[in-house]
Order: C-alpha cells, then structure tokens, then sequence
C-alpha cells in the first residue's frame, strides 16, 4: 500500500503562489530562472524548522498570510536617487578600538 504524501501548503503559501501566476509575465528577470525557483518553491514550501539551514527562523509559523506585490514606481520614484549616487560624499564606518582605563 503506497500512499502519496503531501505536505499542507499554508494560507501564505497558496496566497504566495497565486501571486506568482497572477503577475509572473510582468515580474523582471528571466523567466526560466523564476519557474525552477517556482517549482522549488511549490515542491518544498516555505522554510521551516525541519530544514537544517532554517531550524532557528522558522518562516512557515512566522509568515501568516501574504503581502501583495510592490507595485512599480511611479515617476517621482524614478527621479529619486538613492543617497550614495547623488554625488553626495560618503561617511565611512568603522570601529573605534577602547582602551581599559
């Protein structure tokens, strides 16, 4: 007696693939890569603590529901540079050793 087993796909999950069919010819990239990553994603589902790698963010519990897709910019979106293309000079980080008094 063989009996398939599948796992429960969660609302986030459904909602999450429905998004992809519904926008997957407007989304940017190539399209074969987005399908294999797709059929990944429908054969393992969203990560959970039963996979090595994400035993401590379990995504599966965190992840209740969907957002919808980020819509394209509009034009003042376009026209806005982000902060280090805009000739502006930049700031370095570093770390600053402290001496024990």
């Amino acid at each position: 007696m063989n009996a398939e087993i599948r796992p429960i796909k969660t609302a986030a999950e459904t909602a999450l693939a429905a998004a992809f069919v519904a926008e997957k010819a407007r989304l940017p990239g190539p399209a074969a890569l987005r399908e294999s990553a797709f059929k990944r994603f429908e054969t393992a589902g969203l990560p959970h603590r039963r996979v090595e790698e994400w035993k401590y963010t379990d995504l599966r519990a965190l992840m209740r529901d969907a957002k919808p897709l980020a819509l394209p910019p509009d034009a003042a979106g376009r026209r806005r540079r982000p902060a280090h293309r805009s000739g502006r000079r930049h700031i370095r980080a570093g770390t600053v050793r402290a001496r024990r008094a």
